[in-house]
């Protein structure tokens, strides 16, 4: 499949993969992916704003956004395709994918416009891409995140922990 990267950390395909190794490879993939127009330089993990979604990973570049929520059991995938805010036109994301651990659900199971990752041992496949959702569905939720990031980046407080976030995506 298209979008692998092999530059992603090692894992035992039968040890059980935690959420945090998969938003940490989801961000890596964004960052480094060798599809130039999945490549995204400004990464997000478990951002929370004023966007009506709070998802686990968000990439960002000159024009577009890639929202990728990383599930790790079928019952989480499961329970989250019935959240209200996963249905709205007008959500985050340009593209929007699920990663999962390779075989977890299959293509069909997907929300329609959604995409599908598989997370393997040395590599992230692309197993059904996201539709391409249009800027004026998106537009107002990049603005709340990013209204969100620069107000923090001026708040003497959170100067600190945001710049922290944004370094630990490199």
């Amino acid at each position: 499949m298209c979008g692998n990267i092999n530059n992603v950390s090692p894992i035992k395909v039968n040890e059980k993969m935690t959420h945090d190794e998969l938003v940490k490879r989801s961000a890596k993939w964004l960052k480094n992916n060798q599809v130039s127009t999945m490549r995204f330089p400004i990464i997000l993990s478990e951002y929370r704003s004023y966007s009506n979604s709070e998802p686990d990973v968000i990439g960002m570049n000159h024009d577009r956004t890639c929202v990728i929520e990383c599930k790790i059991s079928r019952s989480d995938y499961f329970a989250d395709i019935k959240k209200g805010h996963r249905h709205y036109t007008f959500q985050l994301g340009n593209y929007r994918y699920y990663i999962v651990p390779a075989g977890l659900i299959t293509v069909e199971e997907v929300n329609e416009g959604w995409g599908l990752l598989y997370c393997h041992e040395h590599k992230i496949t692309i197993e059904k891409k996201s539709d391409i959702f249009p800027k004026e569905q998106t537009r107002l939720q990049e603005y709340q995140v990013m209204y969100s990031l620069i107000r923090r980046l001026m708040s003497y407080d959170g100067h600190d922990k945001t710049l922290g976030m944004l370094r630990e995506n490199k």
